[in-house]
Parts: structure tokens; sequence; C-alpha cells
């Protein structure tokens, strides 16, 4: 599958495949459906991939959005199709794995609510809610030194942290709204 960027290649059986839209992702998609039909799926550890990184943290948000839209929609698609009951398991880990990962900004913005309600009942929601604004903080300042081109890990990865969950939000919504990426540009 030639995506523009990338090739992807996946081995699954003649009986087993099912053709795809072109708004969805051969990697996910493929493996859930294979999954879901009852058939193990492998991984094959001395496979090579490789991914294209982008050049800068604005190309990388990008990116970061388009995926997670795609990727949203896939997999909210085929939870729905999991019966709970009988295949517990399977639901478990497309939702802990596959969907509980875009979700963290929404996770992000209530424990920060829920904190600043709870500032006033003990010491520890006071800790956590300091903690909470200074990861923040340093968030800001990793962004502020982004802008000038410079590096400094201490408030980079928060700020790197930060900004994967705003792609992942938006991401989200868009997905929700149903907007679809079928060429990426």
């Amino acid at each position: 599958f030639d995506t523009g960027r990338q090739i992807k290649l996946i081995t699954v059986r003649k009986e087993v495949y099912k053709p795809i839209n072109r708004d969805e992702d051969v990697d996910r998609v493929t493996t859930l459906d294979t999954k879901m039909k009852g058939y193990i799926v492998l991984y094959e550890p001395r496979a090579k991939a490789y991914d294209v990184i982008e050049a800068n943290q604005a190309a990388s948000h990008k990116a970061r959005v388009r995926k997670t839209s795609r990727a949203f929609k896939d997999v909210l698609k085929r939870l729905k199709q999991v019966n709970i009951l009988r295949h517990p398991v399977l639901f478990g880990s497309i939702f802990f794995h596959k969907t509980s990962r875009h979700i963290t900004a929404f996770y992000m913005i209530n424990i920060f609510i829920l904190n600043l309600i709870l500032i006033n009942n003990g010491i520890m929601y006071s800790i956590l809610f300091m903690g909470q604004v200074i990861f923040y903080f340093l968030a800001v300042l990793g962004w502020m030194l982004e802008k000038r081109k410079i590096k400094v890990v201490f408030f980079y990865v928060p700020y790197s942290f930060v900004l994967l969950n705003v792609g992942r939000f938006i991401g989200v919504l868009k997905s929700l709204r149903g907007h679809k990426v079928a060429v990426y540009r």
C-alpha cells in the first residue's frame, strides 16, 4: 500500500483479507478486522519498518492531528462491533491499547479541573495542582524556546508531551465530527 510518503507491507491470508476504504489505515484496520474474525495476529520482530520523522514541531503536530483523526475513527468503528460479553479481552485490548491513548488530553483536562475544584480539600490536592501548573509552565517555556530554535530537554519534553496531546485532542474532535483523510498532502 502506497500512502504517498511510505510503503506499507502486511501479509494476510487471502480468505481473511477484506478491502479497506481509502480513508482507513491498513496497519490498524486489517489487524483489527483479522483479530475480530478470530484469527491470530503475529508480530515478526525481524521485519524492518521505516517512517519519516517530521523536521519540526509544527509539521509533527499537523501529522499527529491527521493520524489521530484517522486512527480514532477506525478504532472506534471496530470497538462498537466487538461484543464485550463474548470477547472481553479483545474489547479491553482495543479500548486500552488503541483508544485510550487518543483521549489522554481529555483525561488531562478533567484532572486539572478536578484538582482545581478540590484544591481546598487537603494538601495532596494542592501539591498535585501545583505540580500540574509547574508542568504546564515548563511546557510553555519549551514552546517559547522552540520558537527560538533552542532545545533544552528539561523544557522540551513537557512541551512535546503537551503538543502531542493537543494534536490528539484536535484529531479526536475532527474524527467525531466526521472528518475524513483519504490522501496525505
